[in-house]
């Protein structure tokens, strides 16, 4: 998750965001390898793509997450929308 704004409502919800890259993109970003074994560990579940990569335009360091969740998991109803979309990676794509 890069943007902080969206952070709130899903810790609200019960879910612990990791903010890969960090919420202003200062941390270098986790590769779809490490975010594999994440999820294989059971310690990583969700993946929010938002922003830029959503729509598939390039940023500074176009993080590999963005290609990685939409292939290794599935959207979760009701957190598909133009601006994100969050990816349940428990359920993964078959």
């Amino acid at each position: 998750m890069q943007w902080a704004p969206q952070a709130g409502q899903f810790i609200s919800r019960g879910l612990d965001p990791l903010p890969v890259g960090g919420f202003t993109a200062q941390i270098p970003n986790i590769g779809p390898q490490r975010l594999g074994e994440l999820v294989a560990a059971g310690e990583l579940r969700y993946a929010l793509v938002d922003g830029p990569q959503l729509k598939g335009k390039p940023t500074r360091d176009f993080p590999d997450y963005a290609r990685w969740a939409p292939t290794a998991c599935r959207p979760v109803t009701g957190f598909v929308t133009p601006l994100y979309t969050l990816y349940d990676c428990a359920r993964q794509t078959g």
